[in-house]
Formats: C-alpha cells, structure tokens, sequence
C-alpha cells in the first residue's frame, strides 16, 4: 500500500525519503503512467479515498494508493476518521478484488506529520473493526448453519455435504437471495463497465455472483466458467437449457423457513 498525495502521481521530488517515492522508483515508470490515467478519470484524491494499480516491478501484484491526513497544529476528529478511511478504503479494495495479504505503511506519519503513536492506534482499530464487520455478516446471516455443522466461512460451507437434499436447498436458497439477488453492484464492475461500454467487448469470469451482469454487462456477452448463483439447469444433463431461479426466489425463501423452524 502506497501513502500517496492528493494528485497521485507519485512524488515530485527526486530522491525523496518518503514511501511514495520510494515505491513508484522501484515499480518504474509504468506504475507512474497508470497513475496518470487513474488521475485523469478521479480528477484529485481527496484525503481517505483510494485507487489501486498494478505492481509492475515491485515484489507484489497490486498497490493500492491512498492519500493521508495533513496535520498542521494538533490533530482534530475530522483527521481522525479521515486516517480511518484511508484504511477501511484500501481493505475495501482489496476485499473486491480478492487481494488476500496486504502491506500498511503507517500513513501520514512521516512528511504529513500526523503522530505516530495516534496512528498506530487508529490503524489497528479501522483494521480490527473491518474484519469484525465482515465476520459478522457471516454469522448473522448463517447462525444456525455454525451451531449446527460449526460453518467457519461462507465460501467452505458451499461445498458442504449435506446430508438431506432439503438441508441443501435451505442452505443454498438463503445463500441466493443474499448473494446473488440482493447484492447492489460493486463500484469496480461498475468502472469496468465505463472502459468497455463503447467497445466491442466480451468477458470471461470464474464469478457466479452476477456481479457483471448486474452492473449493467450484455449478458449475451458473459462467459461465466462455473456457472452463476441465478440459474438452475437439469442435474442428469438431459439438455443444455438453463432456467432463471428469480422466480422461485419465494418459494426458495419459503422453503429455508420451513426448514430452518422444522416443519
């Protein structure tokens, strides 16, 4: 992760001892010329936002750029939760696009002044407090499922045995209308989307969650590998036909609470 300015274009001073430059030195000059061209859709990173780029050079596949507080007298709230957003920004990011291990440099504590004792803390915080938010949605949504078959993530309960067909479907009618129906597009489709719209395009994705298509993708122009959360097609492949399951959205919520209450 890179401590970045407000133009974000790297620093503009040769051998400077700050992170910013340190990085953009060795990734070369293709992480600067993408930055030019995030820069020039975002117009100026406001303090707390974030972008990412390729790594180029660097020993890392991403970088992800966010701007810190400038501390100028004594640090107020307002730079306070600014400091916070870099962190919940940049974990937001890598979340969508599925970066498992990130680097913190401890921002804004070196040219921006901001105290580093202060930042640590704040840092650590906005860390813990996003993991604790993203656990939770797990928990309060699939409860039952945890107590019962001791479920430690979404993504491993998917490929659960159950031992009913009805324990399946209750499962996995809950797991489609969450993940699938009720989710608003992430911002990243959305940005691929605004490159490509004007183009002739086509996309391969190993999603299943409808991301593309729900940000506004051509369907006819999704190749989706392992197929998508909002089809259903016959178990003994008698025929290619797939059948949207957003009808039976209902009957699939219906069915979960009859399991779920144990009728």
């Amino acid at each position: 992760m890179n401590a970045a300015n407000s133009q974000g274009l790297g620093c503009f001073i040769p051998c400077h001892k700050c992170i910013d430059n340190a990085i953009h030195s060795s990734s070369g000059v293709q992480l600067r010329l993408e930055c030019n061209e995030k820069m020039e859709e975002i117009g100026e990173l406001e303090t707390g936002k974030a972008f990412l780029t390729k790594g180029y050079n660097l020993p890392a596949k991403y970088v992800i750029h966010t701007v810190g507080p400038i501390i100028y007298t004594s640090v107020t709230e307002r730079e306070e939760r600014q400091l916070k957003e870099c962190y919940i920004n940049s974990l937001e990011i890598a979340k969508e696009n599925k970066i498992r291990a990130i680097a913190f440099p401890c921002i804004s504590t070196g040219e921006f002044r901001f105290p580093k004792e202060e930042a640590c803390r704040i840092a650590i915080g906005a860390v813990i407090e996003y993991l604790r938010d993203n656990e939770k949605y797990f928990e309060r949504n699939f409860k039952e499922y945890i107590e019962k078959y001791h479920f430690e993530d979404l993504y491993s309960a998917s490929f659960y045995d159950f031992n009913t067909q009805e324990e399946k479907w209750a499962f996995w009618a809950k797991m489609i209308k969450l993940n699938r129906f009720n989710e608003e597009p992430l911002k990243l489709y959305q940005e691929l989307l605004s490159l490509v719209k004007n183009k002739n395009y086509f996309v391969i994705t190993t999603n299943v969650d409808g991301q593309f298509e729900n940000a506004g993708f051509d369907t006819e122009k999704i190749f989706a590998v392992q197929g998508d959360y909002a089809l259903l097609q016959c178990e003994n492949a008698c025929h290619n036909k797939t059948y949207n399951n957003k009808e039976l959205e209902y009957l699939l919520s219906k069915w979960y609470f009859k399991i779920k209450i144990g009728v």
